[in-house]
């Protein structure tokens, strides 16, 4: 596992494979955890029991840097003084949102998520209407957390994700039997069963495409191992329905070289799940973390 952050580093919160800052009531709460679960290379990290006196953080579990205009899901968590996931959140928090200079928009009750997981989250569901600053209050266990979000213009973001409604681009990927000099092309212990067909084979089969970028030997999230053993444990349910697809972020295991897919999606962050139809037109992403519950409820809609 490489050297985790400086939570102390000044400067705006940013999210990038390289690093996971989440801001907090005022200050920058790093992330904490092992860089995998069991089906990485490291041990996954229990996190701890609750907020250490009473006082909790908001991790942003996302890049703070979000499109303007676009709908976007934004998980949320909750992060104890020393910056570890609580172990017992509450089943529910609220959130309101509003430009720096401006009032706050209603409350939005959000529901926690965690089916099969160890950290908990809680999407926000949302979509920003003018570039600028914006304050995110978070009600959670009677307190009041605060936190901004800058919203930006295409021309402004760092990088472009393949967006829903566009096509996934049609490109060869890594193989069992066609590794395309990636190695290896599968992070998790034991490899996950994904990695049969390339790409532009599945946009071919006339079936929906479900493909998770995840690395779970080196995710500075310490989450690609445990959403892609969901991932793998939804086969049963939706393999002969959908093209199930993993792919690696790296080249090799010094992690210093994104794989050709990585880029061609425009990703700078992990995980990501795209969900697209069978002419590939993306449907939609689950990006940075889910549970098995939005797994299970994104794969329907797909087949639906």
């Amino acid at each position: 596992m490489r050297p985790e952050p400086d939570p102390a580093s000044p400067g705006p919160p940013t999210l990038s494979r390289r690093s996971l800052l989440a801001a907090g009531t005022g200050a920058l709460a790093l992330l904490l955890g092992a860089c995998s679960s069991d089906s990485g290379t490291k041990k996954a990290t229990k996190a701890p029991a609750g907020a250490t006196n009473g006082k909790i953080s908001l991790a942003q579990m996302f890049d703070p840097r979000v499109p303007v205009g676009t709908p976007l899901r934004l998980p949320l968590g909750l992060v104890d003084g020393e910056g570890v996931f609580l172990k017992n959140p509450p089943a529910a928090i609220s959130a309101r949102l509003g430009p720096e200079d401006g009032d706050l928009g209603p409350s939005i009750d959000l529901s926690r998520r965690d089916k099969g997981l160890e950290r908990a989250y809680f999407p926000l569901l949302t979509t920003l209407d003018t570039p600028g600053s914006w304050r995110l209050e978070v009600t959670a266990a009677g307190q009041t957390l605060e936190s901004t979000l800058s919203a930006l213009g295409p021309a402004d973001m760092p990088g472009r994700v393949v967006q829903p409604g566009e096509r996934l681009p049609s490109i060869a990927t890594p193989t069992t039997a066609s590794p395309r000099e990636v190695d290896p092309i599968c992070t998790a212990e034991p490899p996950c069963p994904l990695h049969e067909v390339s790409l532009d084979r599945a946009l071919t089969i006339g079936k929906p495409v479900a493909l998770l970028v995840s690395t779970p030997a080196f995710c500075q999230t310490a989450i690609c191992g445990p959403v892609l053993d969901l991932f793998v444990d939804q086969r049963q349910a939706f393999g002969e329905s959908v093209t199930m697809m993993h792919i690696e972020v790296y080249t090799d295991d010094t992690a210093k070289k994104t794989t050709d897919t990585v880029e061609a999606l425009g990703l700078t962050y992990e995980p990501s799940l795209f969900l697209a139809a069978s002419d590939g037109t993306l449907s939609e992403r689950l990006d940075f973390i889910f549970d098995a519950g939005e797994l299970a409820e994104g794969l329907s809609r797909l087949v639906a």
